[in-house]
């Protein structure tokens, strides 16, 4: 638990570097997943889904600065 919390902060912190919103910190990963589960336990699959989400927007900002175009 708090290693997603901090991945997600890290996660957030480097996309606002790069100008653009997360969709969640490692606040809304903790709070989705601790008080999501009155939501029928749905909660820590919505934290996992925001999270994959963050990674993916992370992973585009790297690669469009480190891999030439067109790849």
């Amino acid at each position: 638990m708090i290693w997603n919390f901090r991945v997600c902060n890290k996660f957030a912190q480097a996309v606002k570097s790069a100008g653009q919103t997360p969709r969640i910190t490692g606040g809304g990963w903790l709070c989705w997943t601790l008080i999501g589960w009155l939501l029928f336990g749905l909660g820590p699959l919505i934290a996992f889904v925001k999270q994959v989400h963050i990674w993916n927007g992370a992973n585009k900002i790297y690669n469009g600065r480190h891999l030439p175009a067109g790849q």
